[in-house]
């Protein structure tokens, strides 16, 4: 529910935003929310710097990455199952 809320603020906020800075300067703001964003990228994406920028470069694996994925077991319609019980039970 919050990226759509989001997405569905942003296009007023954005709307309002740029009517009070001109639409000029709201490219100037969107181009350095992209390097901010950037930057966290860059610097923040694993649990040391040095690691952050290996990781952006492809250089590294992700820290916080799962090591080893279980696959959900597969139903077996042969088996049996235990039923639920019915009694008490009333359909109205």
């Amino acid at each position: 529910m919050g990226f759509d809320l989001g997405i569905a603020i942003a296009g007023p906020l954005g709307g309002s935003i740029a009517e009070q800075v001109s639409y000029h300067n709201m490219f100037g703001i969107a181009g350095a929310l992209t390097f901010l964003a950037i930057i966290i990228f860059l610097t923040l994406s694993n649990k040391t710097l040095i690691n952050s920028l290996r990781f952006a470069f492809g250089r590294s694996d992700d820290d916080f990455a799962y090591q080893d994925v279980q696959k959900a077991p597969v139903f077996d319609p042969q088996e049996n199952y235990p039923v639920l019980s019915t009694t008490g039970i009333a359909a109205e």
